[in-house]
């Protein structure tokens, strides 16, 4: 009597073999996918809308099939020639707060390549992700400084006109108040204005 739990042990052809099988399957499935959504095949199928296909063609795996799709999506955004499903995907979904900058996902996955050769893990990419997204974020917090400081002749025209006197006691305090201006800098703006 056999056990069925008694099975041959792959050799080590066999496991590459099925290794390369999955990893097509997996290209090719993306690829699909893909394609089903960007050519309307769901329109073709009388759907009204990809989420609607998604529900009644793939209910068991529709969180699964979303991640392909966003997989494919990105894949096609930052592949040079447009090869799809040879990135892993959890590398790919690290990329997903680029979405609507391509360049930018471009930009990132040419610096991943750069800083870590080619193999990399999904944790390095978010790690440039959020490098990138820190540095977009200080650079747009600076611009809203620069744009809420008056230029220094508008300064000085206020403190020539006085008109400071409607909301503070001096030109210093208004400076400080207001736009939150060094000492030296009032200093430099009221030597200007007289």
């Amino acid at each position: 009597m056999t056990n069925e739990l008694t099975k041959d042990l792959m050799s080590e052809p066999e496991a590459r073999s099925c290794v390369q099988a999955i990893n097509a399957g997996i290209a090719i499935i993306r690829r699909q996918v893909l394609d089903l959504h960007d050519r309307e095949g769901w329109r073709a199928l009388g759907y009204v809308s990809w989420r609607h296909c998604v529900a009644a063609e793939f209910e068991q795996s529709q969180a699964h099939l979303y991640r392909v799709l966003n997989a494919g999506q990105i894949e096609a955004k930052i592949s040079p020639i447009g090869e799809i499903g040879s990135i892993p995907e959890g590398q790919l979904r690290e990329l997903a707060p680029l979405r609507d900058e391509p360049e930018a996902m471009r930009e990132v996955w040419q610096q991943v390549h750069a800083e870590h050769g080619e193999r990399f893990t999904a944790a390095q990419v978010r790690e440039i992700v959020e490098a990138r997204a820190a540095r977009a974020e200080l650079h747009a917090a600076e611009e809203i400084i620069a744009r809420a400081k008056p230029p220094l002749d508008a300064l000085a025209e206020i403190n020539r006109r006085g008109s400071y006197r409607y909301t503070h006691a001096s030109f210093p305090e208004y400076c400080r108040g207001r736009w939150g201006l060094s000492t030296e800098m009032i200093e430099f703006v009221m030597g200007i204005a007289s």
